[in-house]
């Protein structure tokens, strides 16, 4: 691609074109002949009329885009700014190629991924930027960690998973997972980075781009469906497979093939991976626990149901071998029960949508309410302890997990969504929901139901969280009014509410996590609480449960019908626990766990 740059002669200071190779590079002028190191202005104008971005230097590049590292003037900061591949407007294919991306990366907020800061895909020709990371690549450290203890080499693989998790939770499959894109940031830690070859699997199948027959990833890396080029095939999966290759070649300095790594030996390297690899990371390093090799053959299975289930299933067992405790982010056993007659087996769900999957909180002190409401009933502040680890819903429950467990025992007002928030129950139902829950889990009840008396037994079984461990997981450490920060302005991109939604309710999970990895605790739906309504009692200062009786429960968290001021941290509503007759479509709910 070429590119305009200013000559730094000050009695030249003629704008000549340059490829981007050359960016960086010690050049001559071709109007004065001094010598220079051309960089060159990119992106729209500021309001101030000046350009943010000064492209550096060309650092990278592949099939489908080239990175720069770019001079970002608006956050006074480096970044890596990458650009589709093409010398003017990218094609139509690779344009929309380029829109998944940055779909992508968007959905994305975690500390092994590379993050998002800026795009234009508007802009000629479009662009994105992410953090630079100055560390190098994976690629360049194989050695390195061949020589490197194995628990070293464990333990990365076990953080690169973890990033995945996140992706597939998002509805992100990378598709080519490999060292060189793996990056490692100043503070040492690896980023999973570029998404070009995403798949967004929460896309209808006749939306996604890549055709029927069409093979996309590194060949090295590559799962036997991805040869097959059959976009259904393709899923989670796919990254496990390609995760294990990354585990074989960082313990033992190779690949898992027999075949000679030739361009003509293309054929039986594919055939090799179809049939299923009969290396072992044992078969050329001394000394590994057999359980390693194991783990290698379930990532790496011909067929993709014989692999992990999930990233965060490979992490926990690598996790066990390295002996550190499972992940914070825990998972039920997929919701049984009679399935409604509209949620047949085979409806392709998200992560979240099928399985429950559980957060770890941990105890810690914060400050509760806010003296700046509009209604009175928030304050008056006051710091609150909770004194125990506890189990959050990542997610609100799902009409999915609902129906599944409960049948059509409530019918939502939005019927026929199962990855949105089942709504239309009231709290007595939430309970139901909980103890139903806990018998599936084979765990004790956590509620004993006298009709419409509830009194909490205890122990390990499924309940909501009180009033306070909500809105303590939802502000996730900070003190601002929303938690990730004070203008209602950003709401649109962290929530649904009144002025996104579309007046309905919206599929989980689509807004990024929060700094504790809970998804929705603004907005979409409102959620029941165990608390009774009614003032807060300002000496309840540890492991507060409201009132001692009441006539109304507590919801928290806004919904897809309401304005920015009620999806704040604080805010609070009440209703009828035991209503049958008025149903409201923002009510619905999450499940908590003692740790």
């Amino acid at each position: 691609m070429l590119f305009r740059a200013c000559c730094t002669n000050p009695r030249c200071q003629r704008y000549v074109e340059v490829e981007g190779a050359h960016l960086g590079k010690e050049s001559a002028c071709p109007a004065c002949q001094q010598s220079f190191r051309p960089s060159a202005p990119f992106g729209p104008a500021e309001l101030n009329r000046t350009i943010r971005y000064h492209i550096l230097e060309r650092i990278g590049g592949g099939g489908m885009g080239e990175v720069y590292r770019a001079r970002d003037y608006r956050l006074d900061r480096e970044v890596a700014l990458k650009i589709p591949l093409g010398t003017g407007k990218p094609s139509r294919d690779l344009l929309e190629r380029f829109q998944i991306e940055v779909e992508a990366v968007r959905r994305l907020d975690h500390e092994n991924l590379c993050k998002l800061i800026d795009h234009g895909v508007d802009h000629v020709p479009p662009f994105l930027t992410m953090e630079f990371l100055q560390g190098g690549s994976l690629e360049a450290r194989v050695r390195a960690y061949r020589d490197a203890s194995i628990g070293e080499v464990l333990a990365l693989v076990r953080t690169l998973a973890m990033g995945l998790e996140h992706a597939h939770r998002h509805g992100v499959v990378h598709r080519d997972i490999k060292p060189t894109n793996v990056l490692f940031g100043a503070d040492g830690r690896p980023r999973i980075a570029d998404f070009g070859l995403a798949l967004l699997t929460d896309r209808p199948l006749e939306a996604r781009l890549t055709e029927v027959h069409q093979v996309l990833g590194s060949l090295l890396y590559m799962s036997p469906e991805q040869f097959d080029g059959a976009r259904a095939a393709i899923d989670r999966s796919t990254d496990i497979y390609s995760l294990g290759v990354v585990m074989f070649r960082l313990l033992t300095g190779e690949f898992p093939y027999r075949t000679e790594l030739e361009d003509q030996n293309r054929g039986a390297i594919i055939a090799e991976i179809r049939d299923g690899l009969t290396r072992v990371p044992s078969h050329l390093r001394e000394g590994l626990d057999s359980r390693i090799d194991a783990a290698f053959r379930k990532a790496t299975a011909p067929r993709p149901s014989d692999r992990y289930h999930s990233m965060l299933a490979m992490a926990d067992e690598l996790g066990e071998m390295l002996g550190v405790p499972a992940t914070d982010c825990l998972r039920s056993r997929q919701i049984h029960g009679t399935a409604a007659a509209d949620l047949s087996p085979t409806v392709a769900l998200p992560p979240g949508a099928d399985v429950l999957i559980l957060s770890r909180i941990p105890a810690g002190s914060f400050l509760m309410g806010s003296d700046t409401d509009a209604f009175g009933d928030e304050g008056p502040v006051r710091r609150v302890t909770i004194t125990h680890d506890f189990l959050l819903g990542v997610y609100p429950v799902t009409q999915a997990q609902y129906r599944r467990l409960m049948g059509n025992a409530a019918r939502p007002y939005f019927d026929g969504r199962p990855t949105a928030p089942m709504e239309s129950v009231n709290w007595l139902d939430a309970v139901h929901f909980c103890n139903a829950l806990s018998e599936v889990e084979d765990l004790p009840a956590y509620y004993r139901i006298d009709g419409e008396n509830v009194t909490p037994d205890g122990g390990p079984g499924y309940r909501l969280p009180t009033e306070a461990e909500w809105e303590y997981a939802c502000r996730a450490g900070t003190l601002t009014a929303y938690n990730f920060g004070d203008d209602p302005a950003l709401l649109a991109n962290h929530a649904w509410f009144q002025d996104n939604s579309g007046e309905s309710v919206q599929p989980v999970g689509h807004w990024p996590a929060h700094a504790w990895g809970l998804h929705d605790m603004h907005g979409n739906v409102w959620e029941w609480c165990w608390d009774w309504y009614g003032p807060y009692d300002p000496s309840a200062c540890i492991d507060p449960t409201g009132p001692a009786r009441g006539t109304a429960r507590v919801l928290r968290g806004g919904s897809w019908h309401h304005p920015a001021a009620s999806l704040r941290s604080a805010a609070r509503v009440s209703w009828e626990p035991n209503e049958t007759q008025m149903l409201t479509w923002w009510f619905g709910f999450r499940v908590a766990r003692n740790a």
